[in-house]
């Protein structure tokens, strides 16, 4: 597995349009040299562009950032096609002409680091990007990425980190601000793929959720929390080194805790859990030092969360409450745990022990829309619709995109609170969003009957039937309309 770390581009910005000094063809090239849609047009616009001999001297600084920014609009066509080292060599070009153009810097290092160059002169790049430019917070953002690719991963949370406070305060200076949104999201992504490297996995799914928070379509955040739900190793951008021959490595360092926690990981990247968790535990029995049980611990609270994870998934309940408690045990902090064994209990009916798991994961993750919507059926199932609602109702306040299960939860729980007419428009959204479900036509033909609406609620319920025909609540529904039927 390999995560393909996009980096957009810095615009140029200068390559301002024609003039009466240029000539058609001269402000047809511009044009093509400006616009990013056509790489290859773009390309060709801009090479036509600076082999023109006609460029007027009557302003030398004018004629010098046109050259400049052709350079650097050439040199982002090319990036984009994957060519970097022929956008690097226009970036050296445009830094000749504008040896204050903080974008080229920025534009270069990022080449830089794509094609797998020096990640020093990287950084070099993007540290006199910013001495030119101290908002530049992309270039503040991709030090972070570079670091990461040396395998610096606690200096890049630090520099991260950093970089976040600062554009935290400037976006809330300027919060119509798309392009310090932009980079937000991807800080957060990078900040968590550095605390995923050094196995603080809790630290990069709240990095990741943040990312997404900023930029729901973050589309390498959403890979990062899959990852990690499935077991994945983080890479950083770099694939991580294979373990060669672990079998060998083993028998040769039987007593070596490392070789275990390595042998731990080759078992769960191949969905060997039990072997997995069993690996880790060996290796923590034989860490030498308090920093080797440290290493040993995570490793071994990962592969417990993941194989409880699978129960779950499989439906094996109790299992995976064995492992989640012993996550908690090991790791009282560990939100995934919590909220995943309040999971796994309401699934068994065990609804209170649900709750009070739900209310642990709250208070470590207070933004869990998750955490709030398992408590809020625990509540339902309980009967205690009032609270069911509270909860239900902070769900949705808190995930990004309307949720259509969401608002039939609080629908239903308001037509049991004695709130029919409050549960309609929830239930409506629900039906505009997902219109084929039949649970939730079921819903709406009980708030329609509630309501004294009749022929709208047999309307639904007979919907309900045409697909699902075994709805036996939608059944008795019509039954009972025909039956109160003058």
């Amino acid at each position: 597995m390999k995560y393909v770390l996009t980096v957009v581009m810095l615009a140029a910005g200068v390559l301002v349009g024609p003039d009466a000094r240029i000539s058609p063809a001269q402000a047809r090239d511009m044009s093509n040299c400006n616009q990013t849609k056509n790489l290859d047009l773009a390309i060709k616009g801009c090479s036509r562009y600076l082999r023109r001999k006609g460029i007027s001297r009557r302003n030398r600084k004018i004629a010098r950032q046109r050259l400049g920014a052709a350079y650097i609009n050439r040199g982002v066509a090319a990036a984009a096609k994957g060519k970097y080292k022929a956008a690097i060599a226009d970036y050296d070009e445009a830094i000749k002409l504008l040896p204050k153009s903080s974008i080229a810097y920025t534009n270069r290092g990022i080449s830089r680091l794509n094609a797998k160059g020096s990640t020093g002169d990287a950084i070099s790049d993007l540290q006199k990007a910013i001495k030119l430019d101290p908002k530049n917070y992309k270039a503040r953002a991709i030090i972070g990425l570079a670091l990461i690719r040396e395998k610096k991963y606690a200096e890049a949370v630090t520099e991260v980190s950093r970089t976040i406070k600062l554009m935290t305060g400037e976006r809330d200076r300027k919060k119509s601000s798309a392009g310090i949104k932009a980079t937000l999201a991807e800080a957060y992504y990078y900040r968590g793929l550095a605390h995923w490297n050094l196995s603080n996995l809790d630290a990069a799914v709240a990095d990741f959720e943040q990312a997404l928070k900023v930029d729901p379509k973050h589309a390498d955040a959403n890979k990062g929390l899959r990852s990690i739900r499935d077991g994945k190793s983080a890479i950083g951008g770099i694939l991580k080194e294979q373990i060669p021959d672990i079998a060998k490595s083993i028998k040769k360092n039987s007593k070596d805790f490392w070789s275990w926690v390595q042998t731990g990981e080759t078992h769960k990247k191949k969905g060997e859990h039990d072997e997995a968790v069993a690996a880790f535990r060996k290796g923590l029995e034989l860490a030498p030092n308090e920093d080797a049980r440290k290493q040993s611990m995570t490793h071994l609270v990962g592969g417990l969360y993941v194989r409880g994870y699978r129960h779950l998934e499989k439906g094996k309940y109790d299992l995976a409450i064995a492992d989640f408690s012993e996550v908690i045990k090991l790791k009282p902090d560990h939100f995934w745990a919590w909220r995943d064994r309040g999971k796994a209990r309401l699934n068994l009916g065990h609804n209170d022990q649900a709750i009070a798991d739900e209310t642990e994961a709250i208070k470590i993750n207070p933004k869990s829309a998750e955490a709030y919507e398992f408590r809020a059926v625990s509540h339902f199932e309980n009967g205690d619709y009032e609270r069911a609602i509270e909860d239900i109702t902070q769900t949705i306040s808190l995930k990004p995109k309307k949720d259509a299960w969401a608002h039939a939860v609080r629908a239903i729980s308001l037509l049991r609170a004695g709130r029919a007419s409050d549960g309609l428009p929830d239930i409506e959204l629900a039906l505009k969003l997902k219109p084929k479900n039949a649970n939730f036509l079921e819903t709406h033909g009980h708030i329609l009957e509630e309501l004294g609406r009749k022929d709208e609620a047999l309307a639904a319920y007979r919907k309900a039937l045409e697909i699902n025909p075994k709805a036996k609540p939608s059944q008795e529904g019509i039954e009972r309309l025909k039956a109160a039927s003058p």
